[in-house]
């Protein structure tokens, strides 16, 4: 194979992405938080007006999808949509207080992430998910001794390179040894499932406000943004072309709600996850 066919890289490398799904998604913390600023009293999601079926499934959902970022994925991935359940009552009750609204939906979401009823839930959902049906499937080795051929020339040629050139050669090769580790894998689909759905429910909350964490240190909180019509954008392009809805996310709640939320999401995993 010869590497110097720029056009057949990146063919293979578009191939690649669009085949391989990203689960590129805000975990619950921030989720549920948003932009809001209201003053709490009682429970909140009756204060909020807020259906508590509804929550409970979009914070499920957030905090099981939470995946690490790709290096090579910018944007949105996958297309998956954020979970967020509308708020029917904010207007008539926003008081200005975001700090003490993000430290009590904070407190909320943990109650629930550490109940019997989410891990219940988790583990049904894992369960349901497990590729039972998959069979080992044999292994080509000619094949897999091509393939590591193939990344091993690369490598080489990497080391010649500089610049652009340097970086896309680098994300095509992590392509390659993607496809290298899935074809010397005989239960692909296992793997993938076990990666995606640890079997300790802690492990999958943890997962989740690590990843919270890791995107939330990326954001710019001090980026410029113009309306058009009733819509704001970004004024940089590569914010608005090239971050993800997460991380767009985040910015929207602003860094005063994200302080709270940072804090209280590492004394959370510093005291330790403790689900039912």
């Amino acid at each position: 194979m010869h590497y110097h066919d720029e056009a057949f890289l990146r063919c293979q490398y578009k191939k690649k992405i669009n085949m391989k799904k990203k689960t590129i998604i805000l975990p619950v913390i921030v989720i549920i938080i948003l932009s809001t600023a209201f003053k709490i009293a009682d429970d909140i999601i009756t204060k909020l007006g807020l259906d508590a079926n509804r929550v409970s499934s979009a914070i499920f959902s957030n905090i099981v999808n939470a995946q690490p970022r790709k290096e090579d994925c910018a944007g949105d991935c996958d297309g998956f949509n954020l979970q967020i359940p509308k708020a029917g009552l904010l207007a008539d009750i926003i008081k200005g207080d975001k700090a003490g609204a993000a430290k009590e939906v904070c407190a909320y979401i943990k109650q629930y992430c550490e109940s019997k009823e989410f891990s219940q839930a988790y583990q049904k959902e894992r369960t349901a998910n497990q590729p039972t049906w998959e069979k080992p499937r044999k292994i080509e080795q000619a094949y897999i001794d091509n393939m590591k051929s193939s990344v091993a020339d690369m490598e080489k040629e990497i080391k010649g390179l500089s610049g652009d050139n340097k970086k896309m050669y680098a994300k095509m090769l992590t392509v390659l040894q993607e496809q290298l580790r899935e074809a010397a894998d005989p239960l692909p689909q296992t793997t993938k499932w076990k990666e995606k759905y640890p079997a300790s429910t802690d492990s999958a909350i943890i997962r989740g406000l690590k990843f919270y964490l890791s995107e939330q240190a990326t954001v710019d909180f001090t980026a410029q943004t113009v309306a058009k019509g009733k819509i704001k954008y970004f004024v940089s392009p590569q914010y608005e072309k090239e971050k993800s809805e997460t991380w767009k996310t985040i910015y929207r709640a602003g860094k005063e709600v994200n302080t709270v939320v940072r804090t209280f999401v590492t004394e959370w995993l510093k005291q330790g996850v403790h689900s039912f």
